[in-house]
């Protein structure tokens, strides 16, 4: 099989090279078919090989989890990404006409509403420009990188986020702010162990972040009648599930 892979390799990479030429994405089907027109077709194992081999020297985008796409243009993923994530100033003015407040909670407090989402799309056609299938393939790609958060089930109320955007997030609570919150009496207050460090890169914070929020439900602000959530820049308050008391966590 690697001597098959070996040789078949070049001509259907050359193939995806031709088609990313007309579109920057494509299903496993099409790439499929592709095979299938060459002198030795792949099967299905050896094309599994050959789409993972590929994604290892970023030539492509592909997980197994996400199996029926395969993102042939990279720069194109990132301006998609780039839609969603990405400085007030650079977004187009009559986007904020939309709602202040949506805005708000998307560039101070990293909580992506329906409505905007709904808007970034339908005003960057030239990226988000097929069917919802694949714009929302786009999307589960940035849950995979941690970019964005789906809500728990929890969280799913009609006015919750559609989802949360760490690296979006301004604020950022002080640790007496933080007792407050709760009314944690001090005599109940436990010890803080905080590890500080000047070389992390800021995506590993956020991958931290969205690993801990998939596994622990975020807690809900006591004091305020809003019931924010707490997400912060650098920080995410989360209550473990499987404990009958509040553990919390926080990611510094």
């Amino acid at each position: 099989m690697e001597y098959r892979l070996s040789v078949e390799i070049y001509p259907a990479g050359k193939h995806l090279q031709e088609k990313k030429k007309e579109l920057p994405i494509i299903s496993k089907e099409e790439i499929r078919q592709i095979s299938l027109e060459t002198p030795l077709p792949l099967d299905e194992k050896e094309l599994e090989l050959f789409l993972k081999y590929h994604h290892e020297i970023r030539a492509l985008v592909y997980f197994e989890d996400l199996p029926n796409y395969i993102v042939l243009d990279t720069q194109w993923l990132a301006d998609a990404f780039k839609c969603i994530v990405t400085a007030d100033k650079f977004r187009p003015g009559q986007g904020r006409r939309l709602g202040t407040k949506a805005w708000a909670d998307l560039n101070d407090k990293g909580l992506l509403h329906s409505q905007v989402l709904e808007y970034i799309i339908k005003t960057n056609k030239h990226i988000f420009k097929f069917e919802k299938e694949l714009n929302d393939y786009i999307l589960n790609i940035m849950e995979k990188f941690d970019i964005i958060i789906r809500p728990n089930k929890s969280d799913a109320a009609e006015d919750s986020p559609k989802y949360y955007v760490p690296c979006m997030v301004k604020t950022r609570p002080e640790l007496i702010n933080i007792y407050e919150m709760f009314k944690v009496a001090n005599d109940n207050k436990s010890a803080w162990l905080c590890f500080e460090f000047n070389f992390l890169p800021q995506h590993l914070i956020n991958h931290l972040i969205a690993s801990l929020s998939r596994e622990y439900e975020k807690l809900q602000n006591i004091l305020t009648v809003t019931k924010r959530k707490l997400l912060f820049s650098k920080v995410s308050l989360c209550l473990s599930i499987n404990r009958n008391k509040q553990d919390y966590k926080k990611c510094l």
